[in-house]
């Protein structure tokens, strides 16, 4: 499905780079609005691999050597995993997400070989976002959900409705001046408001990142946008607060309450629940730091800390910590640790260099910080890396924007010690 032209230099056929342009709009579309989710995506990544495994080991070195810290990370990760397996006992289910994760890697070089346009992952995500968000108010409307899920848990929608938002919010630059000037903000409302329809209270504190958007834009006039459309996502936030059918006010309130009643001893509440699962994490760290209970091991781990009284039992049903970094630590100690800030750390890294360019990767780097750091923000109260969902996104994500990025870098000689010369080819959006 290639050819050479007369330098050497690795060109995909036309349809090599429709199919892989359908890919990258198809994988945030189907993320939240169908039950197959990221699953296709996944699919796709791992035959496509197959199916040029040959170029892709070819041409490995001038591909992926941008992106060898982020995929090293990932492998580091999955290694972890693996150690922690053989030596403190194995549980499928640990190393499929992992596993999944270090895979779709792939996808880097996928994009880099066949240059898809670079505009569908932006038309997907707008679809996906608007999708989710319909989704949600028939499920709420139509069905009288009390929270609206998905096709998941409603935790999981929510934060993942407002991490779209928020990285759709990223394109506003790419869009300046076109017709779909406004579609930007629109679905950075419409995942504001799919989080809300969810109920979920722990991914609300990553609309301030839409402060870290403002001060990324260097131009005066995108910054006042951005600030205008902060200062309403507000005022829309704050309307649908005093409205009782939203009960937005209600999980708010319950905060409080919740809070007083751990106090008061009373564990048998969101809040309370969550503050014993912590502590019982912690624990667990503390008696083994080095490599964690291990995952088969934590619910066990679990309840002998409630038979010794360390943790009330109303925490017996629970098979996660409700915090990312516990979590890690609780199960695979400071290895775990380490793992898991190496997969915010790297990409993020990676991301914050190509934004530094000012050239046209810029925006999609802008979406990678923003999709870290709501990740970061959303593991404080969930374990997002537990669910198929919240790994395939945030890995296939990570992998299609860093391909994007190197995509669209504004030289075609040297990027990041990444020679084009003789090799592949640069494609601009």
């Amino acid at each position: 499905m290639f050819f050479f032209n007369r330098t050497n230099a690795l060109r995909p056929l036309e349809i090599d780079s429709q199919f892989f342009s359908w890919i990258i709009f198809l994988f945030p579309a189907l993320a939240l609005t169908t039950p197959v989710n990221v699953g296709l995506t996944e699919v796709a990544i791992l035959l496509s691999t197959i199916v040029y495994a040959k170029p892709l080991w070819q041409h490995r070195q001038n591909i992926f050597s941008p992106a060898n810290g982020v995929i090293g990370a990932f492998a580091f990760n999955l290694a972890a995993v693996i150690v922690s397996l053989v030596m403190l006992g194995s549980r499928v289910s640990a190393f499929d997400n992992p596993a999944r994760q270090f895979i779709v890697m792939a996808m880097i070089g996928l994009i880099v070989l066949n240059k898809p346009k670079s505009e569908m992952f932006w038309y997907g995500l707008f679809a996906g976002t608007l999708g989710a968000t319909a989704l949600g108010l028939y499920q709420r409307l139509a069905m009288g959900l009390e929270r609206a899920e998905g096709f998941n848990v409603s935790i999981m929608y929510g934060d993942l409705a407002i991490a779209m938002g928020l990285m759709s919010l990223a394109s506003a630059t790419f869009f300046s001046g076109t017709r779909l000037a406004k579609l930007p903000y629109i679905c950075f409302f419409s995942g504001l408001l799919a989080s809300v329809l969810s109920g979920s209270r722990g991914g609300w504190i990553a609309l301030m990142l839409c402060i870290v958007t403002v001060f990324a834009q260097g131009e005066p006039a995108m910054r006042r946008r951005l600030l205008l459309a902060f200062g309403i996502s507000i005022i829309l936030f704050a309307t649908v607060f005093f409205i009782p059918q939203f009960n937005v006010m209600q999980r708010f309130s319950n905060v409080l309450s919740d809070i007083n009643q751990y106090r008061r001893g009373n564990v048998f509440t969101s809040i309370g629940v969550r503050f014993e699962l912590w502590k019982g994490a912690l624990q667990m760290f503390i008696e083994h730091p080095l490599m964690g209970v291990g995952y088969i091991n934590y619910h066990k781990a679990l309840n002998e800390l409630i038979f010794r009284r360390s943790i009330d039992p109303a925490v017996s049903i629970y098979y996660h910590a409700h915090n990312e970094v516990l979590q890690a630590l609780a199960t695979q100690g400071l290895i775990g640790g380490v793992a898991l800030a190496s997969i915010y750390a790297a990409p993020l890294a990676f991301f914050m260099r190509c934004w530094r360019r000012h050239d046209e990767s810029q925006c999609y780097a802008l979406a990678g910080i923003l999709l870290v750091l709501s990740y970061i923000i959303f593991g404080l109260t969930q374990v997002l890396f537990s669910h198929h969902l919240g790994t395939g996104f945030y890995a296939t994500s990570i992998s299609v924007l860093v391909g994007l990025c190197m995509l669209n870098r504004a030289s075609a000689s040297q990027v990041d010690g990444f020679s084009t010369k003789d090799s592949v080819p640069v494609a601009t959006r």
